[in-house]
């Protein structure tokens, strides 16, 4: 059996300041020596934290709760929202392709303004979508323009 460590090579273990291969030792030990691994819980303050508090008290009706709330179709997303955001996103990718190089920007732009719409006309015509399916679409629009600028196909083969 191997010697108890002290308690500064313990709190040495339980601040992480032991170098790798003592700790291993020290944490073979705290496996087999119920004596040490009671110690190291006493030294380590998040433990004796958790132990002075109780358990949480689950409510019965939490369960019925979330699967009745995940049950509830989502509200339809506001048009408007969709617009606004689209519009961003075209606005934001208009002056990044501008930024990029001045000559045959609008066009690019054109072409991302076609595509951003194309996708929030599927998207709108959804009965019912969620703000993220919603701007996944617009993001995934964006990204298709990226992939034909960088890959220099046009719209509709990107499409």
């Amino acid at each position: 059996m191997t010697p108890h460590p002290d308690t500064a090579l313990l709190q040495a273990f339980v601040d992480g300041t032991l170098g790798e291969h003592t700790a291993v030792h020290v944490a073979l030990h705290l496996d087999d020596c119920p004596l040490c691994a009671n110690q190291v819980l006493q030294l380590d303050p998040l433990s004796q934290a958790f132990a002075s508090v109780d358990d949480p008290v689950v409510p019965a009706a939490l369960v019925g709760d979330v699967l009745a709330a995940a049950a509830t179709p989502l509200a339809p997303v506001p048009w408007i929202e969709l617009v606004v955001g689209t519009v961003l996103l075209a606005a934001a990718a208009a002056s990044t392709m501008a930024a990029g190089g001045l000559v045959g920007w609008w066009s690019r732009a054109r072409t991302l303004i076609e595509v951003l719409t194309s996708v929030t006309a599927d998207v709108l015509a959804q009965p019912s979508v969620s703000v993220s399916l919603a701007t996944s679409a617009v993001v995934l629009g964006a990204a298709t323009l990226m992939l034909v600028r960088a890959t220099g196909t046009s719209a509709q083969e990107a499409v």
